[in-house]
């Protein structure tokens, strides 16, 4: 029987999207396709396979043999239509980490965090825009409408009323980054530290 599943993380908390597989699995659901936001688990046996998940790179799509190597450590990959790629391993082989060096998985968080802060520097100058645009606004219809008497053919420009709305979503947006720029950079300062133990 197949159980769908729709489930939203975060675009760069692949571990959080592993642990949640292997609870899965634990529970005797088991993947077999991935696509956005959706899952396909089959019943299986509890805890049958160990799961791994990482981002298509450029790296591993220039790279041939990159699946046959992972084809030999018995590690199967999973159908998926999104940029996620999917593994599984039977437990009995033994629980599998892709990166057993930490330097990969932080350099990924250091370029996420990169793509962050520009989104969000984008983001606050297109808010100052909304805002100084609907303060000028305002301030030429309380001019104009100062003359208005002795010009009755003056006519107001009419506030914009959508960009109230454009600044709330603006700001929204904007602490949604942030809040996802301080969990990236908390992320990365916790995975140098396991660095830093590992050697």
């Amino acid at each position: 029987m197949i159980h769908r599943y729709y489930k939203n993380f975060t675009i760069f908390g692949f571990e959080k999207i592993a642990e949640w597989l292997n609870s899965m699995s634990e529970k005797g659901l088991q993947l077999v396709e991935a696509g956005f936001f959706m899952y396909c688990f089959e019943d299986g046996i509890p805890g049958e396979y160990f799961y791994a998940v990482e981002p298509m790179t450029r790296s591993i799509r220039k790279d041939p043999n990159y699946f046959d190597f992972l084809e030999e450590l018995k590690i199967e990959r999973i159908p998926s239509t999104s940029g996620i790629i999917f593994y599984r391993r039977k437990a009995k082989e033994g629980e599998f980490n892709l990166y057993n060096d930490l330097g990969p998985v932080i350099k990924r968080y250091r370029t996420a965090s990169i793509s962050l802060y520009i989104i969000l520097i984008t983001q606050i100058f297109l808010l100052a825009t909304i805002v100084r645009s609907y303060f000028i606004t305002i301030e030429l219809n309380r001019s104009i409408s100062e003359f208005s008497e002795k010009y009755p053919d003056w006519q107001l420009d009419p506030v914009p009323l959508l960009q109230p709305v454009f600044m709330i979503l603006s700001i929204v947006l904007i602490t949604f980054l942030v809040l996802m720029l301080i969990k990236t950079e908390l992320t990365i300062r916790q995975l140098k530290k396991e660095k830093m133990l590992q050697g």
